[in-house]
């Protein structure tokens, strides 16, 4: 594996902004810390990325989009406007992907100290950063999908998402409609502070507004250290639950690939949809409505959504302004919770 500048940074005891301004020969740094951190560079064996470099040098226009859980199947559909959007607004876009257990503070990091960036998308992720890494984002920035950080004071970012209660108290309210009373929320891994947790937090709250204290062994949670924005999670997960012996009549998936992953595990196990078990999503990716049965969920407004988040971040480059938008998800009724339509 090649050495990275954070890999210079950690031997040399130094900030990685530092470690890129000694390499750049920047001003303001002393010619003894430059000379430790070029000494370190080299035994190290660092090597700079020449293309990197002359970017770096000659783009000032450029927009990172983090993306954290890149496999996840909305983020690409998601992707596609936020791209158009910045490109016509004459803006150079570069996607920095981190998979759902690593670090994105440290991806934002890496990629800010190699490159001449104007400002940052950060779509997924973060919520669980916490002020202190929060705080480590010097660049212009908003996130995306997630409405919080959780401790961070709201006045020190802007964010743009869907409406999590909104969406939630759509389904819950849609699932006791039909006389569902017993739901099951397929949540994240344990200990997890994702945007899943909102959700699962979300849906408790919905239900008690109605009445109906969840029963604990119907929130349920996978293993830590898993990926849990995966069909397999939710196929395993799913499976766990109908192995434990305890009762549901619907699953209420925190996300549509989730949701994915629960219809594979009714089915290996006979159980029929939604006559035996009824089930929602939670995003509305286009391969919901190929599934068979469709899949009942709630459609996150794609492009306003990311219409809103360029626009935020305009304004956040202009100035440290924040902004909160939060914008009304859709019901999508389908064969998984209401049957074959007519």
């Amino acid at each position: 594996m090649s050495v990275t500048i954070r890999d210079v940074a950690r031997a040399a005891g130094v900030s990685i902004t530092t470690v890129s301004r000694a390499l750049n020969d920047a001003v303001g740094i002393s010619p003894a810390t430059q000379n430790h951190i070029l000494r370190t560079a080299n035994l190290l064996g660092y090597s700079p990325n020449r293309s990197a470099q002359s970017l770096r040098r000659t783009t000032s226009n450029m927009i990172g989009v983090v993306i954290k859980g890149p496999a996840n199947p909305f983020f690409t559909e998601l992707l596609e406007p936020i791209e158009r959007c910045l490109r016509e607004h004459g803006y150079v876009v570069s996607t920095i992907r981190v998979l759902h257990n690593d670090d994105e503070i440290g991806a934002y990091l890496d990629f800010a100290a190699s490159y001449r960036v104007s400002g940052f998308i950060m779509l997924g992720g973060w919520r669980g950063a916490g002020a202190q890494g929060w705080e480590r984002v010097d660049a212009p920035a908003v996130l995306c999908t997630v409405p919080e950080i959780v401790g961070a004071d709201r006045e020190s970012y802007s964010s743009v998402a869907v409406d999590d209660a909104q969406a939630i108290d759509l389904i819950v309210a849609h699932l006791l409609g039909l006389g569902h009373e017993r739901i099951a929320f397929l949540g994240p891994t344990t200990g997890e502070d994702s945007i899943g947790t909102s959700r699962m937090e979300h849906f408790v709250r919905a239900m008690r507004a109605r009445g109906i204290d969840p029963d604990p062994r119907l929130l349920l949670r996978g293993k830590s250290g898993t990926s849990s924005y995966s069909y397999e999670y939710g196929r395993q997960v799913t499976h766990d639950f109908l192995s434990s012996g305890a009762s549901a009549s619907a699953i209420v998936g925190m996300s549509d690939v989730i949701a994915v992953g629960a219809l594979r595990a009714l089915h290996d196990a006979g159980l029929k949809v939604p006559q035996d078990m009824a089930v929602t999503g939670f995003d509305g990716v286009g391969i919901t409505q190929f599934l068979s049965p469709r899949l009942t969920t709630v459609a996150q407004p794609i492009q306003a959504i990311a219409e809103e988040t360029c626009h935020v971040l305009f304004e956040r480059m202009r100035g440290p302004i924040p902004r909160h938008v939060l914008l009304p998800a859709t019901l999508i009724e389908a064969e998984s919770t209401v049957g074959r339509l007519s």
